[in-house]
């Protein structure tokens, strides 16, 4: 055992080793730079920084840069909730931002919107024209800005200008859930002026410039980074709303856990997410200056199965899977009780929500005997591909336990976590697995967008290649529902389809894990569960 000195020593050694890690261009970590004080300053560690901040290269370490630094159309009100410790996100409830107005044809086929002339930290102004590039651009180069414009039920000829400040989208008929679309990151305005400036006859669509800058109108721009290692964010000066309390945020990436919790432990960093839960007990036993929180978002963890090729185009093999699945042992294990159950694709929350149409619970006998079923009475191998980004580090104890379970019914899983998470992302979207753990977000609270998303033939996220016309049919005919009632009816029939068919084995609702320094406060996220910085401010 370690004496008293010999403790000490290694908790310096440790520190040392964390304060390594920062780049030598940057300040000690928790000390400020001249004219800035601890208050105007937010050190966020995460285990991975982005490669790029292209937004129309999907990857979720982006996404807390690009929520911060575009300005949506629309942002959603914030209230309490009994069972959330912080404000939550009202799904239908609406303030506008970079729009100052906007009116709906009678027809149905036209809305029309007024540009709020708010500024970009290059100093230019917010224009119609701005609007049409964005949109345009997310369609030449097929980003994820394309999919707000699909469940907004925008047509081919998507943008009419009528003047600086007020264009015309022309739609096909009002989307149930278009303004929820319009408060994603992919979908709010580029500032086109300054993108302009880099582009070139081979990169019309400045990619080059936007790899290592941002252009957006948000609270926040981009004005130092290094891809994989630190970004640096400070508050745009030219923001139409309230002033970001804290002006500057540096995300630096500290891969190991472990280093993470000693960061936070000595103020190194102010500021963790998705920390495992192993790191965020231990946090949350030393109290005082931390303070742990676990929050509900929109997060669905599942099995997924790419039904194009063997054996998972056997729907048994899918059901005998869904039934192995040992779920009361992952949250209690894996999630130190964390977590809920997932019974619908649509999370409990969101309305339309049908759990008691999913069937499925741990029965290895029945696993057994449907596999035996489907042709495999020695049961098979397979492998589970997974990376530790989404949902979040639990993948790697939750996998070992479906690796134990699954021995059971005598399915031998062998486990290939991916390298990062940006590499799991690009075997996800590839289609490169057959059978893989990841979660999805829904970045629109909204029954009809998170199986849209998911499992539909259109879904960016139906990375197994599921492909049911019934099912696509259920979910289209709901966009061009705007009764309630009629709607849940409508997306109950999908989900029974989703039940039966059993396209990914539904795992569980992951509360989202975060952890500050007490002194940080404001803490507010959007449904994917990403940071709003611009509340966030310091005691």
């Amino acid at each position: 055992m370690l004496s008293r000195r010999g403790r000490i020593g290694l908790l310096l050694a440790s520190v040392a080793l964390v304060l390594a890690m920062v780049p030598a261009a940057t300040k000690a970590p928790g000390s400020a730079a001249a004219g800035e004080s601890a208050r105007d300053t937010l050190i966020v560690g995460v285990t991975e920084v982005p490669q790029t901040l292209e937004p129309a290269i999907f990857s979720l370490p982006q996404l807390a840069i690009l929520f911060n630094t575009q300005e949506p159309f629309f942002e959603y009100k914030y209230r309490r909730l009994p069972e959330s410790p912080v404000p939550w996100f009202d799904p239908e409830g609406f303030q506008n931002n970079a729009i100052e107005s906007y009116t709906i044809a009678r027809d149905g086929r036209t809305i029309a919107m007024r540009v709020r002339p708010i500024k970009s930290p290059y100093g230019n102004t917010l224009t119609s024209e701005d609007m049409k590039w964005t949109i345009l651009r997310n369609i030449a180069l097929n980003t994820q800005g394309k999919f707000p414009l699909q469940n907004g039920n925008v047509d081919d000829n998507p943008v009419t200008i009528v003047s600086p400040r007020t264009f015309v989208l022309n739609i096909s008929s009002v989307s149930p859930v278009w303004r929820q679309g319009f408060q994603l990151w992919a979908a709010s305005p580029i500032d086109s002026q300054e993108a302009k400036k880099h582009a070139t006859q081979d990169d019309p669509w400045a990619k080059d410039w936007l790899r290592t800058h941002t252009a957006g109108h948000g609270a926040y721009h981009v004005t130092d980074f290094t891809p994989g290692q630190e970004v640096t964010m400070v508050a745009n000066p030219n923001y139409w709303g309230v002033k970001p309390a804290i002006k500057k945020i540096t995300i630096r990436a500290i891969p190991n856990p472990g280093n993470l919790q000693l960061a936070l432990a000595t103020n190194t960093i102010q500021y963790v997410q998705n920390l495992p839960r192993l790191q965020l007990a231990a946090l949350k036993r030393t109290g005082g200056d931390i303070t742990v929180l676990f929050v509900p978002h929109t997060r669905v963890s599942y099995l997924g199965f790419n039904v194009t090729r063997e054996p998972f185009n056997n729907r048994l093999v899918r059901e005998a899977f869904a039934w192995a699945i040992p779920y009361e042992d992952l949250i209690r294990s894996a999630y130190d009780g964390t977590a809920q159950r997932a019974m619908s694709a649509i999370p409990s929350f969101f309305p339309c929500s049908r759990p008691e149409q999913w069937p499925y619970s741990y029965d290895p006998k029945k696993a057994k005997d449907l596999l035996a079923q489907a042709g495999y009475p020695n049961g098979l191998t397979v492998t589970l591909d997974y990376g530790l980004g989404n949902p979040g580090p639990e993948n790697a104890q939750t996998a070992v336990l479906l690796q134990s379970a699954f021995r059971e019914v005598g399915i031998n899983l062998q486990l290939n976590q991916a390298s990062s998470d940006s590499a799991f992302q690009q075997g996800l979207f590839g289609r490169r697995y057959n059978l893989f753990m990841s979660g999805i977000s829904p970045a629109v609270p909204d029954g009809g967008y998170a199986l849209r998303n998911m499992a539909t033939n259109k879904g960016p996220s139906n990375n197994g290649g599921w492909d049911n016309e019934q099912f696509n049919k259920l979910v289209d005919t709901s966009w061009e529902v705007t009764n309630q009632q009629e709607r849940c009816r409508v997306l109950g029939e999908a989900q029974q389809i989703f039940a039966k068919e059993v396209p990914f084995a539904l795992l569980l609702y992951p509360n989202l894990g975060i952890a500050h320094r007490s002194n940080l406060t404001g803490y507010r996220h959007l449904p994917m569960g990403f940071p709003y910085f611009k509340y966030f401010s310091f005691k």
